[in-house]
């Protein structure tokens, strides 16, 4: 023991260790692991992992030697077998990979099970019952279900005991997200702190030694961590535990800093990707960075150290929401004050005595209730949240560094500095300027979006007829966020088409739009309800206009003539931005393509977005040979029931570069360094 303590204690054995850590960790990004799986076969004996009703489908996660997961949608009046986490299935079914973002900054599914290392997602064709589960560890995890599933408040008693938040409403979620309390919701060091601390009240009162006791804790946590799955915050929170017990059992003398990131090496060491996950970048930077700063805090002093962890969590916090929600609530520190307590001292233990008695059942569901409540109601006060962007890693470590300083030098030049920084950040885009247009994927539908010297303009919202999700608040919104773009100083709606302006309403109630310019020809009832909304707010709209001034370039509106067709009376634009020829169809299609090869002289055209989704009925033989494009643009949905774009429209346009949405995700056309450089975001 005296060896293992000197070794341990040794700085040359810590540093090896971290150092062979991150190399690890850096190898296994390099060369990461590969399924296993052979996609080729389309039949496996399969446990079940996981299983959650979801209303119109069941989303099963199944282990076939490794971790796959799919969902079954129910047929109308189907009644699936009651599966249990456990049992032994026939699944049959193809092997999919999961999709990366096709957006720019937007959440990367695929990058998100490989945190969990899961390479594969099946889309299921059948699942047959084979045989129950004989594992008392799957038997027990079904019976807390079980057992939670008789509760009004059992969508809490899964998130607090189990870490699982899908039976919470996306928009209580969301506000959680918002207001800066999200942290409190995942299964943490709070509540590991909170169970270690029952559990040895509970040994005490039977006798059981202090040794003894560390390890029948350490034991329970341990399995703990297996029954929620392995959970990012759990694990650290876990590991962290056992090595200061052992530490404290065995008289070893390390410090918890050491500890700290030992705990982080090992955890690296065996979950190389788990870097990724926001949970544990939350959990680990901020825990790291109070056991730093715990003993500038005072004793008999709650209310005030609550403010001060409270403040330096949210500032730890802060550039990992700007990086994955690029914006920030700053009454965050003060809606801490009031949920860190009731959260911590009310709703979690009387979470566990809940489980355990239920006929406290109602009272739980009113706390959670109210916890519920106030959340949605402070979302009102917005005007508190601001979009910053997408910080660079850059950016990042000066935040840390800065703050660090600050915190621990207390001079106020370093305050000054960090001050600024978030001045550069708020105003990155006038500070360093970007000139680009993206053709964003939408699916099946069209929307343009251009940004150049700090004035932003979006041409068509798309819209998916049979989705029940919101493209403006998916897609769109965050897509601005991301790029640090608060409000939109022109939208563009080409035509009234659903798939061309479908998202308009949303996105002008949850984002802010000063003008809106519509096309030639009477309005259809979908613009006349967008019409009413701009009204009842006060926003400009036009009609009939021929040119749109930008400062840095010039749009124009080639297509005066009003037809009884509604594509044909699509806006179609032309514009050259910073040299680059660009021509928008819309849905715009051949008469209308012949007119403008009439009346305008538009050869040799740099980026061509093509009419009507590669439709038949536009970019004729004819209209391409005159605009002789070197880019073709094709705005269109993978597996589209159109069959779009046609064979003899890809043909026509052979003579050019062909990029398609549903190829290559949103196509980027940005200025650098006077040239042009074009980046895709395929999936």
């Amino acid at each position: 023991m005296k060896k293992l303590k000197i070794i341990l204690l040794s700085d040359r054995f810590f540093f090896l260790f971290l150092f062979s850590s991150v190399l690890f960790c850096i190898y296994m990004h390099i060369e990461p692991p590969k399924s296993k799986l052979d996609p080729s076969v389309h039949e496996w004996q399969a446990i079940v992992h996981d299983v959650s009703d979801r209303g119109n489908y069941v989303h099963f996660i199944f282990d076939v030697g490794e971790i796959i997961s799919g969902n079954y949608f129910k047929n109308e009046n189907e009644s699936l077998p009651d599966f249990h986490i456990g049992d032994k299935i026939l699944l049959r079914g193809n092997l999919e990979l999961p999709s990366k973002n096709t957006v720019p900054n937007l959440f990367n599914y695929r990058a998100y099970l490989k945190t969990k290392g899961q390479y594969y997602l099946v889309e299921i064709e059948s699942i047959e019952f084979l045989e129950s589960t004989d594992s008392w560890f799957y038997r027990l995890k079904n019976k807390m279900l079980e057992h939670i599933e008789h509760y009004q408040s059992g969508n809490y008693l899964l998130l607090f005991l189990l870490g699982d938040k899908h039976g919470l409403e996306d928009t209580v979620v969301d506000s959680y997200q918002i207001n800066g309390i999200s942290h409190l919701f995942a299964i943490s060091g709070m509540h590991i702190s909170l169970l270690s601390m029952i559990l040895f009240w509970l040994l005490r009162k039977i006798k059981v030694s202090t040794v003894l006791s560390t390890f029948l804790v350490m034991s329970f946590l341990l399995f703990y961590m297996v029954l929620v799955d392995f959970s990012p915050s759990v694990v650290r929170s876990t590991v962290f535990f056992c090595l200061l017990s052992l530490n404290k059992v065995f008289r070893l003398g390390i410090s918890t800093i050491r500890l700290f990131l030992i705990m982080v090496g090992i955890v690296l060491y065996f979950r190389p990707f788990i870097i990724y996950d926001v949970g544990f970048q939350y959990s680990a930077s901020i825990s790291f960075f109070l056991l730093l700063y715990q003993k500038h805090l005072k004793k008999d002093h709650y209310f005030y150290n609550l403010f001060i962890v409270s403040t330096i969590a949210f500032l730890i916090g802060l550039p990992i929401s700007l990086f994955h929600f690029y914006q920030v609530n700053f009454l965050g520190i003060i809606f801490n004050l009031f949920f860190v307590p009731f959260v911590s001292f009310l709703v979690f233990p009387l979470t566990l005595l809940t489980f355990c008695l239920p006929f406290l059942d109602q009272l739980y569901l009113f706390f959670t209730q109210i916890m519920e409540t106030i959340s949605l109601y402070l979302l009102r006060f917005d005007f508190f949240t601001i979009v910053f962007g997408r910080p660079s890693w850059l950016w990042i470590l000066a935040y840390y560094l800065f703050l660090l300083l600050f915190l621990f030098r207390r001079k106020r030049r370093f305050l000054v500095l960090y001050v600024i920084l978030f001045f550069v950040l708020y105003f990155q885009l006038w500070l360093f300027p970007r000139h680009f247009f993206m053709i964003i994927d939408v699916g099946q539908g069209d929307s343009i979006l251009f940004h150049s010297r700090g004035k932003t303009l979006l041409v068509d919202t798309g819209g998916k007829l049979f989705s029940s999700s919101s493209l403006a608040s998916n897609t769109l919104i965050p897509l601005f966020h991301s790029l640090g773009i608060r409000s939109l100083d022109y939208l563009i709606l080409t035509h009234g088409d659903y798939d061309h302006m479908g998202e308009a309403i949303h996105l002008i109630n949850h984002f802010p739009v000063r003008e809106v310019i519509f096309n030639r020809g009477t309005y259809n009832d979908l613009e006349v309800e967008l019409i009413n909304v701009l009204e009842e707010k006060n926003i400009k709209y036009y009609q009939n206009v021929r040119a749109l001034d930008m400062e840095s370039y010039q749009l124009l509106f080639l297509n005066h003539t009003v037809y009884d067709d509604e594509n044909d009376n699509s806006i179609v634009l032309y514009t050259e931005f910073y040299g680059i020829k660009l021509l928008l169809m819309s849905d715009a299609g051949v008469e209308v393509e012949n007119q403008m090869i009439e009346r305008y002289n538009l050869s040799d055209i740099d980026v061509l977005k093509v009419g009507h989704h590669g439709s038949k009925t536009s970019t004729s033989k004819k209209f391409i040979r005159e605009v002789n494009p070197r880019y073709s643009i094709i705005s269109v949905g993978k597996n589209n029931r159109y069959g779009h774009p046609n064979d003899s429209v890809l043909d026509h346009l052979r003579g050019s570069t062909i990029y398609r949405t549903d190829l290559d995700g949103s196509i980027i056309f940005e200025i650098k360094d006077d040239e042009l450089k074009i980046e895709t975001c395929a999936s």
